[in-house]
């Protein structure tokens, strides 16, 4: 990833004529990445909660193709920072929604297959941007091959279903069951009338009913621990993996060949993982 770095970070502000700071100023804008990234997290979540996670997801992908066009033509640092910070916020609003459709399509015993699935195109994605970087030295133009292909996935939108999950909590039955005839006809499955029989009952609302939001997840004692249990795991995991992302650079030899090397030991770890889930839990 630090290849990523010196091409995509270091080489633009050498050429905004920032060499000087130019250490100091290539952490900022990694920092300033990687800040989108958390704002991106927080936000998609909400909003794939109220839009849906096809919409929030497609929404992800315009920003993407927005912003890292827009870095690619930066003029200047400052422009190039904040739109830097906007591709970190499309990259979680992608991941995210994207990620939540696809283990929301299966059923719960399917959920840890889709989620490693997923997670081994992303180490796929780590692979081939090596190749590309390789290929492609001047930093505007590989900054506009990895942005112009969300162009094409915008097409994709007709082809993309909503969560049925989702829809079922939105009370939209109907659309859930077109997604499940359309679903049987692929999988030349004839599913019996009754499936699609939906009995509507009156249910009394509890009068304290309300939305919940991300702060419930500490609202209460009990809960509090058991999230803050789970921040500060995922906080080591991450310190992790992108200290060991940001540094393949500095085990020598060929730059390019240890990023590619990077994304190619993570795909026997998740694969691996379907193995330890299935069998110690998660």
């Amino acid at each position: 990833m630090k290849i990523l770095l010196t091409v995509l970070v270091l080489i633009p502000i050498a050429q905004f004529d920032l060499v000087c700071d130019s250490n100091e100023l290539n952490q900022f804008a990694q920092s300033m990445f990687m800040l989108g990234v958390l704002l991106g997290a927080v936000g998609s979540g909400q909003l794939s909660d109220m839009m849906g996670r096809k919409k929030t997801l497609f929404i992800g992908i315009f920003l993407q193709l927005i912003s890292g066009v827009a870095v690619a033509f930066s003029p200047n640092y400052a422009f190039f920072v904040v739109f830097r910070a906007l591709v970190g916020v499309s990259t979680s609003t992608v991941f995210l929604p994207a990620f939540v459709i696809g283990t929301e399509l299966v059923a719960s015993s399917m959920r840890t297959w889709a989620a490693t699935l997923i997670e081994i195109f992303f180490a796929t994605g780590f692979m081939l941007l090596a190749l590309i970087a390789y290929l492609i030295r001047d930093w505007r133009t590989l900054q506009l091959a990895i942005s112009l292909p969300n162009a094409v996935f915008l097409f994709t939108y007709p082809l993309i279903i909503e969560s049925p999950r989702w829809l079922l909590s939105k009370g939209r039955d109907e659309e859930v069951a077109a997604i499940m005839r359309t679903a049987a006809k692929v999988n030349g499955v004839t599913l019996p009338d009754e499936v699609f029989t939906t009995k509507k009952v009156d249910i009394e609302k509890p009068a304290d009913e309300r939305t919940y939001t991300v702060i419930d997840l500490v609202r209460t004692p009990n809960m509090a621990k058991k999230s803050l249990l789970i921040f500060f795991n995922w906080l080591v995991i991450t310190l992790v993996y992108y200290g060991l992302s940001l540094n393949t650079s500095n085990l020598g030899g060929d730059d390019y060949l240890n990023f590619f090397i990077g994304g190619a030991v993570e795909i026997p770890a998740y694969v691996s993982s379907i193995y330890v889930v299935d069998t110690f839990g998660r």
